[in-house]
């Protein structure tokens, strides 16, 4: 529950914050109502069973509990999530920001006050351990500087600089995709559950089912001003190729047949997809549109 209230506690903290520096239109601050979708009976009994538990634990009057509604109902549920064969789904509230424009307005911000020294295209090539005198010394490109914390976020490739993960911090390789929906389409934001093993429709070959072991998708919507889908995954093209994911860090490679899944999804999965059954990317294949992208493995 102490997590659950430090996320929701975000929503206010944003709201705060945007006000007061003057960049809430700018950053496309909004607040509204997500969902959890549940794709499979099983999916529906976990996400169902806890929020059970949290209402048996805390009450029908906690501020949270009361936070979260159910749509029970198949029919609603699809047309709430806009997701083709949700069972039912959980709805609780969120808020959405551009994260680009928010970063590059706290960063205006704090250079303009004076507050913050930005070394952009400056690799670090080695962080010292801990002096006698507390300090750490970073070598850069551009120099040494010292610190008293300093904060690796190069996830996949933290190894670079702290060689004791090499053997703990494996490459893994996931595509993208950013899809254009038509203005106003999509409602809210949103995720689907699915439950350990699925059966899913390869719609590359229609006539091929395979099963996976894990969820074959993960996907964003976000509705205006960004009106896109941002989806990623591709586990019915990927399960075929291991090889192009695991132990691969090729980010500057597409992975063959994943564009055109990609482009299939949401006539089959999105309720009501108008237009063409083949969509459309945000940005060229290979300039935006669809990209692949190195994390760490196993994940955290």
């Amino acid at each position: 529950m102490e997590l659950i209230r430090h996320e929701l506690a975000h929503l206010q903290a944003f709201k705060d914050l945007c006000a007061e520096e003057g960049i809430t239109e700018e950053v496309c601050l909004k607040f509204g109502e997500t969902f959890d979708a549940a794709m499979t009976d099983e999916a529906w009994t976990r996400l169902k069973g806890a929020l059970e538990h949290m209402r048996q634990d805390h009450g029908d009057e906690n501020d949270v509990v009361r936070a979260c509604r159910t749509i029970d109902n198949a029919h609603e549920a699809e047309e709430f999530t806009q997701m083709n064969g949700a069972l039912a789904a959980v709805v609780h509230p969120t808020g959405q920001i551009w994260p680009y424009k928010f970063v590059h307005a706290l960063l205006r911000i704090l250079l303009q006050k004076g507050k913050l020294n930005l070394q952009s295209h400056t690799p670090v090539t080695d962080v010292s351990e801990r002096g006698a005198d507390g300090w750490i010394t970073v070598a850069t490109a551009q120099g040494s500087i010292q610190a008293r914390t300093v904060v690796h976020t190069t996830n996949r490739w933290a190894a670079h600089l702290l060689p004791e993960f090499s053997k703990l911090i494996l490459p893994l390789r996931g595509p993208v995709s950013a899809i254009k929906a038509p203005p106003g389409f999509l409602k809210r934001t949103g995720a689907q559950h699915w439950d350990a093993v699925c059966n899913v429709k390869f719609i590359l070959n229609r006539s091929l089912a395979i099963k996976l072991t894990s969820r074959q998708n993960y996907h964003l919507q976000l509705p205006p001003p960004y009106n896109m889908i941002i989806l990623g995954g591709a586990r019915p093209v990927t399960v075929h190729k291991p090889e192009t994911c695991t132990m691969n860090d090729e980010e500057n490679r597409q992975i063959d047949g994943v564009a055109e899944y990609f482009k299939l999804w949401p006539g089959s999965d999105v309720k009501s997809w108008p237009g063409s059954s083949r969509a459309e990317f945000g940005k060229p294949d290979d300039e935006g549109g669809c990209w692949t992208g190195g994390k760490r493995f196993p994940s955290p």
